[in-house]
């Protein structure tokens, strides 16, 4: 008996060292379920869906003997739903992946798993419900996606070692102590999407009574809205993320236009990056950058579905790998010269899904200096890398430089490129050379026409008539031919004639040279023999007055006027004069002209007809 006793004793204390020892059996088959399937690779518990099942994570019967062996859960897309407390208190589990499909995050679905230390959650869960994870004590950092639109009470309550929360635009409300007694967690950033906040929220850790976490902040967009309302309702200092002052920096969001105004100085802030900007995403409209920054890092205003409008500051030397991309209102972007460097995908691209590729935006362009190497060489390689075409609208880095008047050329001040592709010209300079030849060639009572030598390179020439006493200028006439006749004129008159080139520039003015000026009248006026009286070896001449110095009688026996005699009457007022000393009886053919005496030089009308008569 007591030998039996001894035995039994034995057998006992093995099977409670046996009990003592975890269960390790292996489980890495398919296991088929109900609702789904799953298999547990070493540590790694796998949930999958099944054709034709409901994709429901509802039973968790069969893996519950292997919780202490469980360290990381995968839940495949697919699965649409978990049962409430589906994980709680699996204290082993250190990383847990939560799918797409699984729209809502149920019920203490992590609750006390102590640790825990990565959640991935997929972008499409819209809902983490009441004490999804809470008392996750490991946990020191959270990533909410932008799909989930409510974070219900209690989600993260004593997360002890939570210390940061990065809640995506799209959230829209925060239950009550969704983040209360998180002694580690002393601020967070509120997306602009932000609805609602119920009581103590954050801030605050409860231990019989509500205590205010030190040195809590809440930052927010605007002076409004519900994260403004928290922080003043709890007695949070709020931190406005649509203005901020640090130094000499400043960062200002005008929630009604759109216009995101960036302005940085220091040493800290050369750079910008995505995660300063993640709220406004949804709302820039328009980007000004000031001040001193350098480099625009990968992603920075990407996915910014209402951006048209882009101004980038002077000293901005890097514009970094997809920098812009995914911004399809954005057609247009000036680049600035001191840019040195712009990465892949950084301007004009955005990503199609259909295709699964890059592709360009619609009437794209960039705006830089003709000589920015860092535009030519992006433009080229969207071109024979991508396929793409970028616009390129060149500015020109224009340099004044002045040219002296020539004789027979314009002056002017050149604004051209080095590029050779641009050389406007204005403040144009009128030729220095005179019209060199101008004199009249032929003149009548009524008419004179001018002759001057031709000038290359000119436009045409401007000739100019005086009035017929000489001292006013009168009517110009343009013409590019290098004679030109003047008709109508009065006879006899005192007239001036000048003349200069011209030059059509490019401004469509023209520019003159210097005048060049003569005296030329026309010829007298013509008078007609009234009377020839015959006398004795004399004939004696009667004329009609003209307004003249003098008139001129021609006489001779030949009707050809070979061998005949001119004398000049220089009385003007006379209209009479008497030939003598001539032969008896002799035929005598007589013709006469007027004079007209000008500048020393005398002009001489045309001769009258002919007359005949015979002397006594």
């Amino acid at each position: 008996m007591k030998k039996t006793t001894q035995i039994l004793s034995l057998l006992l204390t093995v099977a409670m060292v046996i009990s003592a020892i975890p269960l390790t059996v292996s489980a890495a088959a398919i296991h088929h379920e109900d609702n789904f399937d799953w298999i547990l690779a070493g540590s790694t518990l796998t949930i999958m869906p099944r054709e034709g099942a409901a994709c429901v994570y509802d039973d968790d019967t069969s893996i519950y003997p292997y919780t202490n062996q469980i360290e990381t859960v995968v839940i495949e897309e697919g699965i649409k739903e978990i049962m409430p407390g589906a994980f709680r208190g699996y204290n082993h589990i250190e990383k847990a992946v939560i799918p797409s499909t699984c729209k809502s995050l149920i019920y203490e679905a992590f609750h006390d798993c102590t640790a825990l230390t990565d959640v991935v959650i997929a972008n499409g869960v819209e809902k983490i419900e009441s004490e999804a994870f809470e008392g996750c004590t490991a946990l020191e950092e959270i990533e909410i996606p932008g799909s989930v639109k409510t974070l219900e009470a209690s989600a993260f309550y004593a997360c002890t070692a939570l210390r940061e929360v990065f809640l995506s635009e799209g959230l829209q409300t925060i239950g009550e102590e969704a983040f209360c007694n998180c002694p580690n967690l002393h601020g967070v950033v509120l997306p602009a999407s932000i609805k609602s906040i119920e009581d103590y929220a954050f801030g605050y850790a409860f231990n019989g009574a509500y205590n205010k976490v030190s040195a809590f902040t809440v930052a927010g967009c605007g002076t409004g809205g519900a994260a403004k309302n928290y922080a003043d309702s709890f007695g949070i200092d709020y931190y406005n993320l649509y203005h901020i002052e640090e130094g000499s920096d400043t960062l200002d969001f005008n929630e009604a236009t759109g216009l995101l105004k960036i302005n940085f100085n220091s040493e800290k802030t050369k750079g910008i990056n995505d995660s300063t900007f993640s709220i406004y995403k949804n709302k820039i409209e328009a980007v000004e950058l000031e001040g001193n920054i350098n480099s625009i890092t990968n992603f920075t205003f990407a996915n910014c579905p209402n951006l048209r409008s882009v101004k980038l500051n002077n000293s901005l030397e890097t514009i970094s790998k997809f920098a812009f991309t995914n911004c399809p209102q954005l057609k247009k972007i000036a680049v600035p010269s001191s840019v040195k460097s712009i990465g892949m995908f950084a301007l004009g691209f955005e990503w199609n899904e259909s295709e699964e590729e890059y592709v360009g935006v619609n009437g794209f362009g960039i705006a830089s200096t003709c000589d920015n190497a860092a535009v030519k060489d992006y433009i080229n390689k969207a071109k024979t890398e991508q396929g793409v075409t970028i616009e390129w609208y060149k500015t020109h880095n224009l340099k004044a430089r002045v040219v002296k008047p020539t004789a027979t050329t314009l002056g002017y001040t050149s604004h051209a490129c080095p590029c050779g592709q641009i050389d406007n010209r204005d403040t144009f300079v009128a030729p220095t050379g005179k019209v060199a030849g101008f004199k009249c060639a032929a003149r009548t009572q009524a008419a004179e026409k001018f002759v001057w030598n031709k000038v290359s390179g000119v436009s045409g020439y401007q000739i100019q008539i005086s009035n017929a006493a000489g001292n006013a200028w009168g009517k110009a006439y343009a013409t590019k031919a290098n004679y030109y006749l003047f008709k109508g004129l009065t006879a006899g008159a005192n007239y001036k004639f000048r003349i200069r080139t011209y030059i059509k520039a490019a401004d469509g003015k023209n520019y003159f040279g210097p005048w060049v000026a003569i005296a030329s009248p026309t010829l007298p006026a013509s008078t007609v023999l009234t009377k020839l009286t015959a006398g004795n070896k004399s004939f004696t001449a009667q004329w009609g007055r003209k307004a003249v110095t003098g008139y001129q009688i021609q006489y001779g026996t030949k009707a050809n006027f070979a061998g005949a005699k001119t004398l000049t009457v220089k009385n003007a007022k006379a209209y009479k004069y008497a030939v003598k000393s001539l032969k008896a009886k002799t035929y005598y053919y007589v013709r006469i002209r007027t004079y007209k005496t000008i500048s020393k030089a005398n002009y001489f009308s045309t001769w009258s007809k002919t007359y005949k008569v015979k002397t006594k």
